[in-house]
């Protein structure tokens, strides 16, 4: 799948798979892709207010500039390098979320994004410094 600007809000696509998918400046907003496989795929300057992505495998995929307020990331693989570079993660959940190589570097902000089950945060890029930082919950 490529797609341009596309506006599929509240899509119900549990358990789906995407690999090597482009979602650029698409508008996903309150979907459901929990159990989804978007290997590689691309969601850069996305809407993706509170989607679910719970227990998504999400190995090296792209999310720089999406607006992923609210987004649920809760148990899901962000391996290989994931990245969410310029993104905003404001109020995002991570319960359960390996974090080790996700890049987060100059994030919008990670204010009120809960981070309190995630696992090796301390080897993420960026997230200490990341804007918000100091009103997540750890």
């Amino acid at each position: 799948v490529r797609s341009r600007g596309v506006i599929m809000r509240e899509t119900q696509a549990k358990g789906c798979y995407g690999a090597y998918s482009v979602w650029h400046r698409a508008t996903l907003d309150r979907s459901n892709f929990s159990q989804c496989g978007f290997r590689e795929a691309e969601f850069t300057g996305a809407s993706l207010r509170g989607v679910n992505f719970k227990s998504a495998k999400l190995w090296a995929v792209n999310f720089t500039n999406a607006d992923l307020a609210g987004a649920r990331f809760d148990d899901a693989s962000l391996q290989y390098g994931a990245t969410f570079r310029g993104a905003d993660l404001t109020d995002a959940t991570f319960a359960g979320t390996d974090l080790s190589e996700v890049d987060f570097s100059g994030v919008k902000s990670i204010a009120g994004a809960d981070f309190s089950g995630a696992t090796r945060v301390e080897q993420a890029v960026g997230l200490f410094e990341a804007n918000g930082a100091d009103d997540a919950e750890w």
